[in-house]
């Protein structure tokens, strides 16, 4: 089976001269290191823990049931070594030695960027981390400093889902270019797992996803489109 190539003559997009050259500073794109669609797997893996995660701790029964806390604290710490794990496969510095290379060149951001960052998946990481710990001092006998301040747990409780809540959000943010990415062969992505990723005319998809592709995505720049997220 033949792939797949893009046209935007399916977009319906705006006149080229409505569309501006370079990436909207906002966007947080981030570069695979070798392999795109393992990384956008593991995004949106992540992304539907962080959700899960926030929904119990989003509860009040979590912080008054010892069994149920000790679960959540460790799928934290599950969360925050799996984000971190996705970090790594991410590039991070400067975009001028990767314009020599072949492999790297075509993709927008290294064309559009001096510099990448790993979208904030080190500080989420380590965020989630130092909140497992923290949710160590709400279990055991006396937890003094707990009790004196907020005997009900009310305000530890919206603390942690005003936290939650933003990690989640942060993580929704981040777009994988795949401008440049030929995934022809990866029979595991799905429009769920594409979320807020960018492509270019350049992007080979599987012959299956990609009329759906075209019909969520957005222009973002010149020959460059964005799909919606959910």
């Amino acid at each position: 089976m033949q792939p797949v190539y893009n046209s935007s003559a399916f977009i319906g997009a705006p006149s080229p001269s409505s569309i501006p050259e370079r990436l909207p500073g906002r966007v947080q794109c981030v570069l695979a290191r070798n392999d795109p669609a393992r990384l956008l797997l593991d995004l949106a893996s992540v992304r539907h823990e962080m959700r899960a995660l926030a929904t119990v701790l989003g509860r009040g029964t979590t912080y008054h049931v010892s069994r149920q806390l000790d679960a959540a604290r460790e799928q934290a710490h599950d969360l925050a070594h799996r984000i971190d794990r996705a970090r790594r496969q991410v590039y991070t510095g400067r975009c001028g030695r990767l314009r020599r290379h072949e492999q790297y060149r075509g993709y927008i951001s290294v064309r559009d960027r001096e510099l990448l960052g790993d979208g904030g998946l080190r500080t989420a990481s380590r965020v989630l981390d130092d909140l497992a710990d923290a949710m160590k001092r709400l279990h055991g006998r006396e937890p003094w400093y707990v009790r004196v301040r907020d005997s009900s747990l009310a305000s530890t409780q919206d603390r942690i889902t005003a936290i939650t809540g933003e990690l989640a959000g942060a993580l929704d943010e981040i777009a994988v270019d795949v401008t440049a990415a030929n995934l022809s062969h990866c029979r595991d992505l799905s429009p769920a797992v594409l979320q807020n990723a960018m492509w270019s005319l350049r992007t080979i998809w599987p012959p299956a996803l990609a009329g759906v592709v075209r019909a969520q995505s957005r222009p973002l720049c010149r020959d460059v489109f964005q799909i919606a997220a959910e």
